[in-house]
């Protein structure tokens, strides 16, 4: 059976990150993602970048580098490193959500609703990845006994 390999991380924004900053990190996020078959989710609430990318075991490991390099971010928390049969995010290239942008929620299909699973992912380091895994619109796959879960 072919396998998706998984990352989610959370981190800090190093300063005030305005809509177009976001922006302009979406904008490079999904060009990079869409040449390396990358998808995923990027959250941004209250100073805190949540993500979650998924692909083939070497492009995503290059993407995760950079990322561990990006200097628009500090304090970069592995969260999950797993493998598993199918792509949660498979028609994002990376889906986005601020909360508290001027712009709106940048991410088809969050809802007011979806504010509550905001709120937790500040309160659960272990649950985050759970968390993220609800913005799916397919079943959430962490009670699927094939994935092969490994901790960071």
């Amino acid at each position: 059976m072919e396998t998706v390999s998984v990352i989610v991380y959370r981190s800090r924004s190093a300063g005030p990150a305005s809509d177009i900053d976001l922006l302009y990190l979406l904008a490079q996020a999904r060009a990079r993602n869409e040449l390396e078959g990358i998808t995923g989710l990027l959250l941004y609430d209250r100073g805190r970048f949540y993500q979650w990318i998924e692909g083939a075991e070497r492009p995503l490991r290059a993407v995760w580098e950079s990322i561990l390099r990006d200097e628009r971010h500090t304090h970069v928390e592995l969260l999950a490193d797993q493998r598993q049969p199918f792509r949660l995010f498979r028609e994002w290239s990376m889906g986005f959500a601020h909360r508290d942008s001027q712009f709106g929620q940048f991410m088809d299909g969050f809802t007011e609703a979806d504010a509550g699973l905001l709120d937790d992912l500040h309160h659960s380091t272990d649950g985050v990845p759970r968390i993220l895994a609800r913005f799916s619109s397919l079943p959430t796959p962490f009670d699927d006994p094939r994935i092969v879960p490994s901790q960071p």
